[in-house]
């Protein structure tokens, strides 16, 4: 998360924590080589069924983002998904790349498909030619694709489907295209990415998890699920996310050895050396400076000595899309004229902006304390309520879908309430 102007530091007590599919890369040139790119994400994009398929939008498997076609009750072969190519942009005797990913469930063997086009010759006779096939293993996303097809000369009314060679198993697609010759959105160069590179940036990064908890919480990101599903079980979810963050904090090791004709020499280093921050030595030093014992003369509250100032506010939470309250409290002595470091201090779960002041957790009598003795600086210190809901106010459970009320303040804190904060 990519904080706003201004130090920040978050205090936290039970904070919810957040194959042969192949690969996938982003488009390989201007968005304006490729004619169309279907992702199924929210509608079927001029796709229908061809035969008696069924086609429609279904979450239940994708190869980027959430959503894929599901092409069913297929009674023959050639039965799959179609959409006829606008003659304006596609000419016959020109060359173009076309690709989808396909997607299969049926256990008991690989299936053969084909990308295919069928359209009228000079006289009039429908013709079939394969585009791009290929033999797809049950579970695996598989790319059909050619970066290369020439449309046959004559051809007209031309129609792109997907089919089997000579089953009526039931499949999926998902990020279908057409594009100029060479252009490939689909990955045909052989590369390969990291387990953990969601966004196949070719790094794993804080921009990784960040990418996953959006597609887990609010937003409908694209994410990449060969490389985002971290346990292989086909499944993206909070286990994925916390061994991500695991991978991200303690980066695996790598070593290269080199030999010359009179030494070898080994180094050991890890994917996080040639950051500017390594995580995990950073944790380390954090770890070194906690204290097992607070002292009592931090957290009992001196007689006669002021403890700042502790304001109510509302705030509007985009996010959410109402107002939410947080707790202020403004140091001894606050003046607007100055500027203050802020903390900002988080609850657990059931939690509210009210359950981190001195009747629990003694926080405002720890800064008050510490800033007296000179140990700590004052500070503005904000009271959290995570919970960030469209349709709920509280935490009604511990499900999933009270989790990701709580994984959304991720975006709540960063685009609407330091941003509040900084501005008044």
């Amino acid at each position: 998360m990519k904080l706003k102007q201004g130090i920040a530091f978050l205090l936290t007590a039970g904070l919810l924590s957040g194959s042969t599919m192949g690969s996938f890369c982003s488009i390989a040139a201007d968005e304006a080589d490729v004619y169309f790119r279907s992702t199924f994400e929210s509608d079927l994009d001029l796709w229908s069924a061809r035969g008696n398929a069924l086609v429609s939008l279904s979450t239940a498997s994708a190869y980027v983002g959430s959503g894929a076609a599901a092409i069913t009750g297929r009674t023959d072969s050639w039965n799959g998904i179609a959409r006829t190519l606008d003659a304006a942009t596609f000419h016959a005797g020109s060359s173009y790349s076309f690709g989808a990913m396909v997607f299969h469930e049926n256990q008991s063997g690989t299936e053969h498909f084909k990308l295919t086009l069928e359209y009228r010759d000079a006289a009039g006779t429908a013709q079939y030619a394969a585009i791009a096939e290929s033999d797809v293993t049950a579970n695996a996303w598989t790319a059909l694709s050619n970066a290369s097809y020439l449309i046959p000369d004559g051809a007209t009314n031309m129609v792109l489907y997907i089919e089997t060679e000579s089953t009526r198993t039931d499949f999926y697609v998902d990020e279908i295209y057409a594009a100029k010759e060479g252009v490939t959105v689909g990955d045909d160069s052989g590369d390969q990415f990291t387990l953990g590179d969601v966004d196949h940036s070719g790094e794993v990064n804080m921009e990784d998890a960040e990418a996953l908890i959006r597609f887990l919480t609010v937003e409908d990101t694209m994410v990449y699920r060969d490389t985002a599903d971290m346990n292989s079980d086909t499944v993206l979810d909070g286990v994925d996310l916390s061994l991500l963050k695991q991978q991200i904090l303690n980066p695996p090791v790598v070593t290269t050895t080199t030999t010359t004709t009179t030494t070898t020499t080994t180094t050991t280093t890890t994917i996080a050396d040639n950051q500017k921050t390594n995580p995990t030595e950073y944790m380390a030093s954090v770890r070194a400076a906690m204290t097992l014992n607070v002292p009592s003369s931090a957290t009992n509250k001196n007689n006669g000595m002021s403890y700042g100032t502790l304001q109510s506010i509302t705030y509007f939470s985009t996010v959410s899309g109402k107002n939410k309250k947080a707790n202020v409290l403004l140091p001894e002595g606050y003046s607007e004229s100055q500027q203050y470091p802020v903390m900002y201090v988080n609850h657990g779960i059931f939690g509210d902006e009210n359950s981190m002041l001195d009747e629990g957790m003694k926080v405002r009598t720890l800064a008050g304390n510490l800033a007296a003795s000179g140990e700590a600086v004052p500070m503005i210190i904000v009271f959290t309520a995570m919970f960030t809901s469209k349709t709920s106010d509280a935490c009604t459970a511990i499900d999933v879908e009270n989790t990701k009320a709580y994984d959304a303040f991720l975006y709540d804190i960063a685009d609407c309430l330091m941003p509040y904060i900084e501005s008044h």
